[in-house]
């Protein structure tokens, strides 16, 4: 699979574990993954590993939509080897104001490299 776009059908509003969700999907050979209007993220608490390695090496497009409003109190390496070094995440501005609180793994509180190309593209 080399790009996956949700559309406005998948409603994730009342799920609340997101764990590997994406794990490896299109793994190297993925360029682009959008979430879609619906993928609310809401109730969600644990977002472990959600993105890792999704797209790794290739993706350069990861749209986290509209709706993916807040990030998971668990959310260790949850864009760990996600797409290319210059992958842009396009975020909502909550999203874009707590990046600094992603985990990059289990034993690091740092930035997570990719997320020095984050951009909003969904306004408050």
């Amino acid at each position: 699979m080399k790009e996956l776009d949700l559309g406005d059908k998948f409603d994730t509003t009342n799920v609340t574990n997101m764990r590997r969700m994406f794990d490896n999907c299109g793994y190297s050979q993925m360029t682009s993954l959008d979430l879609g209007d619906k993928f609310n993220t809401i109730h969600v608490t644990d977002m472990l590993y959600m993105f890792y390695a999704c797209g790794s090496g290739q993706m350069t497009s990861l749209d986290l939509g509209q709706a993916f409003r807040n990030i998971a109190s668990i959310n260790d390496s949850i864009f760990q080897a996600t797409g290319k070094s210059d992958c842009i995440i396009y975020c909502h501005q909550d999203i874009y104001e707590d990046a600094s609180n992603f985990k990059l793994n289990a034993s690091s509180t740092t930035t997570i490299p990719y997320m020095k190309q984050i951009e909003v593209k969904y306004g408050i």
